[in-house]
C-alpha cells in the first residue's frame, strides 16, 4: 500500500495586476473588521498598482510606498493569504492608537478606592514601518503559513 504525501511548497512574492481576483476574495473572507483590505475591487486595484509602483521605486527615504505580497502554493497557483508593508505608517494618513490610563483615588480609608480610567489618543507611531494587511485564508491554516507571512 502506497501513501502519497504531499508537501506544500510556498512562495512569498510582491502583489500583481493578476492576483486581483485572490485579493477580492481574501478582502471578503476577512470580514469588516479587516479594515486595510475592504471589499471593493476598485480600491483594491489601486492598492496593488501603489504597491507595483512602490516596488519599482528607488527609495532613499521612506515616504508614502505601501508593499503589497502574497502567498501562493506553487504546486496549485493558490493564493493562500497577503502580509503588506507599511514604508512610513502615518505620513500619508493619520494612523492613531489609543493608551489605556488608570489614575487610583483613594478615599480617606485607604481600604476605599476608585479607579478612573480613560483613553489619551495617541500618534507615536507616524513614520515607523508597519507590518499590516496579514491575513491568511482559513482553508491554507497550518504549519508556518501563518509565520511565514508575519516575516516579510
Amino acid at each position: 500500500k502506497k501513501t502519497m504525501l504531499r508537501t506544500l511548497a510556498m512562495l512569498i512574492r510582491p502583489i500583481t495586476p493578476k492576483d486581483l481576483d485572490a485579493l477580492v476574495q481574501i478582502a471578503n473572507e476577512s470580514g469588516p473588521g479587516f479594515t486595510s483590505l475592504m471589499p471593493d475591487r476598485d480600491a483594491l486595484s489601486r492598492k496593488i498598482d501603489h504597491s507595483v509602483e512602490s516596488f519599482a521605486r528607488n527609495v532613499t527615504k521612506p515616504g508614502d510606498e505601501h508593499y503589497l505580497f502574497v502567498l501562493e502554493d506553487i504546486t496549485t497557483g493558490d493564493i493562500m493569504g497577503t502580509t503588506g508593508i507599511e514604508a512610513a505608517a502615518g505620513v500619508s494618513r493619520p494612523l492613531v492608537h489609543f493608551r489605556r490610563n488608570a489614575v487610583i483615588r483613594h478615599a480617606g480609608d485607604r481600604q476605599k478606592r476608585h479607579t478612573e480610567e480613560s483613553l489619551t489618543r495617541c500618534q507615536q507611531y507616524t513614520g515607523c514601518t508597519e507590518v499590516c494587511s496579514l491575513y491568511l485564508r482559513p482553508e491554507f491554516r497550518r504549519a508556518n503559513a501563518g509565520k511565514l507571512l508575519s516575516r516579510v
